[in-house]
């Protein structure tokens, strides 16, 4: 029979083996009336030993779980006093990460070991990484400067460039009223011919081409001019054409058109002092110039480049004849053959002829499939097409016609058509 001495002996010892096999069991409880021996100053010892191994697990686990202000146990037992020297290291490496993070890469440590070398040595890495990034920060900052500085120049030049290209685009504005206003009224021709159209299409704001129209007693002179260039500078060649036209014509009464020309080319070599030499400028115009006796229909020509198409209803076979007028191939200025006279056409006009002039912009247009020019002979042919047509439908087919052909392409020059019936 097992004595109650042997009972709570094979339960301590039970207790031992769950302790060893890592449980923590409860304390064993002797009754009030337990004699005093040595089974209960041993049970006495393991429920001590077992109390301070709960909070000694307690403590470690805390502990595991990065709780470093846990209250360490009172035990003054060794492997109580490592752990609580532990956490105050631990405590104390805490402090100085958060220091580290906080920039201070000066710290170090000196109590664990060789993990301090590795920490020293971390630090010190991550101290030389910061003052490179550092570095990179400045030198990204002052080339942020710079961009910022080169973005504001920037800035400010395109806002005096956009200004001065407001300026400029207001002046040739300014300058486009002034050449329209130097253009003759149409008048001239709705009160003397049947018909007529002028397509008049400028490749920028003002125009190299122009077109001049006047009548002396019963002569009706109509001009079609291409001056050299376009935009601005042809624009200042064609308000000397019409200044000197006025001049020819008005003033002088010159209306024979050879005449008229040769006088032209004079006043345009003289004042651009063209004579002739190697380098000058070889500025002027090509022009058609037509004067027509109202009177008897003689139409006289002379052109410099620039010829004239006319077409003549043959009323027998209901067709139309076409006839071009050739002009000189010499212009209004400076040429090796500036010393010949320009040649003078006439034709007497018969009923229903029509008659056109213009400028080389629209037969130098590139379009089409095969993106090519126009031509002279494609506009020839266009206009031959259209001679059942009135004048204004004409001019609405010629409109059409052009831009359908332009397509998306950049108009290449300006444009200048001038349609009359007598």
């Amino acid at each position: 029979m097992i004595t109650i001495e042997e009972h709570y002996i094979d339960t301590l010892t039970e207790k031992i083996f769950r302790l060893l096999k890592g449980e923590i069991p409860e304390s064993l409880k002797l009754p009030a009336d337990f004699p005093e021996n040595e089974v209960k100053q041993t049970v006495t010892y393991f429920n001590k030993f077992l109390t301070e191994y709960r909070e000694f697990s307690d403590f470690i686990f805390s502990i595991s779980q990065g709780k470093l202000d846990f209250p360490p146990p009172a035990s003054k037992i060794k492997v109580m006093q490592a752990t609580k020297s532990l956490q105050s290291n631990l405590r104390h490496l805490t402090w100085k990460t958060i220091q580290i993070a906080g920039g201070d890469f000066n710290q170090k440590i000196d109590f664990i070991g060789d993990f301090s070398a590795a920490f020293n040595q971390m630090t010190l890495q991550l101290k030389q990484a910061f003052e490179e990034i550092k570095q990179k920060n400045e030198e990204l900052f002052q080339m942020n400067e710079e961009i910022s500085a080169q973005r504001d120049e920037i800035e400010s030049q395109h806002a005096k460039l956009s200004k001065q290209q407001k300026d400029i685009l207001a002046s040739i504005a300014y300058a486009s009223r002034i050449q329209k206003a130097l253009l003759p009224e149409e008048n001239i021709l709705k009160e003397n011919v049947t018909e007529y159209f002028i397509f008049y299409l400028p490749r920028d704001i003002v125009s190299g081409d122009f077109y001049w129209f006047a009548k002396i007693d019963e002569k009706l002179i109509v001009v079609a001019a291409d001056c050299t260039g376009h935009g601005v500078p042809g624009a200042f060649m064609s308000m000397l054409g019409v200044s000197f036209l006025n001049q020819i014509v008005i003033e002088s009464k010159i209306i024979e058109p050879a005449k008229a020309l040769n006088e032209l080319r004079n006043k345009v070599k003289i004042s651009l002092s063209q004579t002739g030499k190697r380098g000058e400028s070889q500025d002027g115009m090509d022009i058609a110039f037509c004067t027509i006796d109202l009177i008897t229909t003689e139409l006289q020509f002379a052109g410099a480049y620039n010829s004239l198409f006319l077409y003549r209803k043959n009323f027998s076979e209901n067709i139309f004849d076409f006839i071009e007028i050739k002009a000189d191939r010499m212009p209004i200025g400076v040429h090796p053959r500036d010393n010949q006279d320009f040649t003078n056409h006439s034709i007497t006009l018969q009923e229903k002829d029509r008659f056109y002039i213009f400028s080389d912009g629209y037969a130098s247009q590139f379009g089409g499939e095969k993106v090519e020019k126009f031509k002279t002979k494609g506009l020839q042919e266009l206009l031959l097409n259209i001679q059942n047509e009135n004048l204004t439908s004409q001019n609405e087919i010629l409109t059409k016609t052009f831009f359908a052909w332009k397509r998306h392409l950049e108009q290449m020059d300006d444009i200048l058509v001038i349609g009359i019936e007598i």
